[in-house]
Parts: C-alpha cells; sequence; structure tokens
C-alpha cells in the first residue's frame, strides 16, 4: 500500500494482523503480545489471580504522543487485545491535532495495587486490574482493557465510596482545583471537542458526559457490556 509503512503483524484469535500507520503524520506505533519480562513487573500491582482475563487476552502498544513541551514523545499502554488497531488508530489522530498527554507509562512502575499513585502523577493509563471504585464487588471497565484515563489530573473523576454513597471525593487529589473549575488547561478534555468527536467514531463514550456523582473527565470507555461483548470477541473473531 503505496504511502503506509507496516509496523508490526501479530496473531489475535488466531487471525494474523498488519497494523499500518501513514507517513506524513510522524506519527508511529505498533503492538505485540505481552512480553514475559513486562509480564513479570505486571503481577501483584496491575494484575493478579483472579482478574477477569489472563494477560493473553491483552496486547502491548507502543506509540508516539504529543508532550507537554510541545514534543513527540513514545509511550506504553496495554489494551484488550481485539482493540490494538483502533486504539493505535485513536492515538494517532490525536497526534496529528497535537493533543498534549504528559504522561503514558505503564502503571505498575508505580508499585500499587489500585491506581491513585498512577492518576496523581498525570499519567495516561488503559489496563489496570482493580475493583470499581463506585460499584461493590465489581471489576472497574479497565480491568478488562476497554477503557482509557487521559490526562487524570487535568480531567479529574469525582468518585463515590461506594455506588449511592455520601462520601465523595475527587481522583486525583491534585486535580480538584480542576474539577470545580473545568475547561481551559492545557490537556483538558471538554464537551464535543476534537478528543471526544475521534473517541466516540471509534465507538468510545466519554466519562465527562456521565451524570454526577460519577462524572469522570479523564474516562473514555468503550460502549461494550464489559461481562458479555469483551468475552463475545472472542467467538466473532474465532472460525
Amino acid at each position: 500500500m503505496r504511502g503506509l509503512l507496516p509496523l508490526i503483524l501479530v496473531f489475535l484469535a488466531g487471525h494474523a494482523v498488519a497494523v499500518t500507520v501513514p507517513k506524513n503524520t510522524g506519527f508511529s506505533g505498533s503492538f505485540s503480545p505481552i512480553p514475559p519480562s513486562i509480564q513479570k513487573k505486571m503481577q501483584g500491582y496491575t494484575w493478579h489471580k483472579g482478574c477477569p482475563f489472563p494477560l493473553n487476552r491483552f496486547v502491548y502498544l507502543t506509540m508516539s504522543y504529543w508532550g507537554f513541551d510541545h514534543q513527540p514523545h513514545v509511550g506504553h499502554m496495554i489494551i484488550l487485545n481485539q482493540l490494538g488497531p483502533e486504539t493505535l488508530s485513536i492515538f494517532r489522530a490525536l497526534y496529528k491535532i497535537h493533543f498534549p498527554i504528559e504522561k503514558m507509562q505503564l502503571p505498575y512502575v508505580y508499585k500499587s495495587k489500585d491506581d491513585w499513585p498512577s492518576t496523581e502523577a498525570n499519567n495516561s493509563v488503559g489496563f489496570f486490574c482493580r475493583l470499581d471504585q463506585q460499584t461493590l464487588g465489581k471489576f472497574s471497565s479497565h480491568s478488562f482493557g476497554i477503557a482509557i484515563d487521559l490526562n487524570p489530573r487535568y480531567n479529574p473523576s469525582q468518585v463515590a465510596s461506594k455506588r449511592g454513597g455520601k462520601n465523595i471525593t475527587i481522583q486525583p487529589l491534585n486535580g480538584k482545583q480542576y474539577f470545580q473549575q473545568h475547561f481551559g488547561h492545557e490537556g483538558m478534555i471538554e464537551p464535543g471537542d476534537k478528543v471526544v468527536r475521534i473517541f466516540a467514531a471509534h465507538g468510545w463514550m466519554w466519562g465527562g458526559y456521565w451524570g454526577k456523582p460519577e462524572v469522570d473527565y479523564m474516562h473514555f470507555q468503550k460502549e461494550m457490556d464489559r461481562h458479555y461483548k469483551a468475552n463475545r470477541l472472542i467467538f466473532t473473531a474465532s472460525p
């Protein structure tokens, strides 16, 4: 294909998938199975026994992003394997419009079983196996690899201790001022902006549209029932 640069060939549910990106955008990206060395580092922090999916259900992405310093950088993210190609397409589009992202590193580096240290560091992430903070006994959509948080400090969420609970906190705590007066800071996401439209074009919904107390400005989620359709993808992709 003229003008396209093949990046990597991987197998998802028994099918080979070639990922390509246009040369003229300056973006580069690839995905592959999670390397064994990375899997080992994730254990006990972002993945543990009892998580909904084994680690072979996810892919490890390496991709360009536009930094707060207005320079290109390379980051890493983990996502559900079937969503690898469209995640690259989303971040290629974000890179093209120079949407700034401060950090994109795998959250195990913060050595925590919850995502608070990562969000405090304004780290943008995909997969993180943890319980939902607002629904007792349920796993977060990040545990299924179908959610992405962007610039958490400047796009904070309002978190209830449990669904219907009265204890409300802002996550991350250092983003409180940006929750009370949202919009205007670099890296923020606003209703109907280019970032929201890019994700929506691929079937991802934005948590900024959720009603209070669950509004979540950092959060994008693939529009699917995480318990059923994430598993159903196995069957639709298989012979």
